[in-house]
């Protein structure tokens, strides 16, 4: 184990990642507000390795999970409320920042500093916030470190229900094997998970493709609000309290958008803005490798990878955009790709 001075906190490996485990009786198990396939699927996929192990796992999101993660083995045990304070270890997996678990109260980096607690992450703007931690920014995605965890470590068995859950965490941060983090070890643990029951196309379906009627009349209503900026090499998009309202949509109809506005020619940043309420916006942010999106994000009390990143931002609109884009110029690399 490795201490870190500034908090107290401690890295650890995998392995004593396992003892941790198997060592609790009963485990809570987090993952961050806005809920994706990775988040989703590492908690649902590692509550499994728990209990087969004979311990007890409660899974806890912040938010109700959209439709499209609903099939996921395991998806209605998914609580959204902290019930008892007993738990003998707490987990938060995929979660970068204790903030991404508002409103739950571990939202508060003292929950974890006052408790039994262990991170799992793959987010290289990791805080480290809990008693033990253990990052990973090599991994494609938090289920990637979660596969290993429990076949490598626990020796829990692969079924088709866990490796469903760990390769929607793949496809999910790799954008279907699209993005640069894709490796040749994410490939391989992806057939293996493939040849163990997972359904390679459905998930791609369910996670990128499908989309209901509300999506397609708010995206409708968001491209008309597409922005450029530095000749073509920034790109915006907007999605306001009133298009939701129009369309019966939820923000997670918006899922997509901001991928869109990524693979437009030469298109260095990319950003969705998400009306959350009034002068309030989640920010989804692309980059290519001309910009690090961490250091965007980090602008915005945000974090995440170097080409994928999100934060809050609260004003006026082109105020925020404003801000956004002296950040860009200061932070820009190199020329577009």
């Amino acid at each position: 184990m490795v201490s870190s001075a500034a908090n107290d906190a401690t890295d650890v490996s995998l392995t004593e990642v396992a003892a941790l485990l198997r060592g609790a009786n009963d485990v809570l198990i987090q993952t961050h507000r806005n809920p994706d396939g990775d988040g989703i699927g590492a908690a649902l996929a590692l509550a499994t390795g728990v209990r087969a192990v004979g311990n007890r796992a409660t899974v806890v999101c912040p938010d109700r999970l959209p439709p499209y993660l609903l099939q996921m083995p395991g998806a209605h045990e998914v609580r959204h409320q902290l019930r008892q304070s007993t738990w003998d270890l707490v987990v938060a997996v995929d979660v970068s920042d204790p903030a991404l678990l508002q409103p739950l109260p571990s939202a508060d980096p003292k929950f974890f500093a006052e408790r039994h607690s262990l991170n799992i992450d793959h987010h290289f703007s990791n805080l480290r916030y809990a008693r033990f931690n253990y990052v990973d920014a090599s991994a494609a995605s938090a289920t990637e470190i979660i596969s290993a965890l429990l076949m490598d470590h626990l020796g829990v068995q692969l079924t088709a229900d866990i490796a469903t859950n760990l390769l929607y965490g793949i496809v999910n941060d790799t954008h279907s094997f699209q993005n640069s983090n894709t490796s040749p070890q994410t490939l391989a643990l992806s057939a293996q998970l493939v040849e163990a029951g997972a359904d390679l196309s459905r998930i791609v379906y369910n996670l990128l493709l499908a989309r209901s009627v509300e999506s397609a009349r708010l995206w409708a209503e968001v491209l008309p609000t597409l922005a450029f900026a530095d000749d073509a090499r920034v790109a915006f998009l907007t999605v306001s309290l009133e298009a939701l309202e129009r369309t019966g949509a939820t923000l997670t109809d918006a899922d997509g958008l901001v991928e869109f506005l990524r693979n437009i020619r030469g298109v260095d940043l990319a950003v969705l803005f998400k009306q959350t309420g009034p002068e309030e916006y989640r920010l989804s942010i692309r980059t290519s490798s001309a910009v690090d999106a961490t250091v965007v994000a980090a602008a915005f009390g945000g974090g995440g990878h170097q080409r994928a990143a999100g934060g809050d931002a609260r004003g006026d609109l082109s105020e925020i955009q404003g801000r956004l884009l002296e950040v860009y110029w200061t932070s820009r690399l190199a020329p577009s790709e």
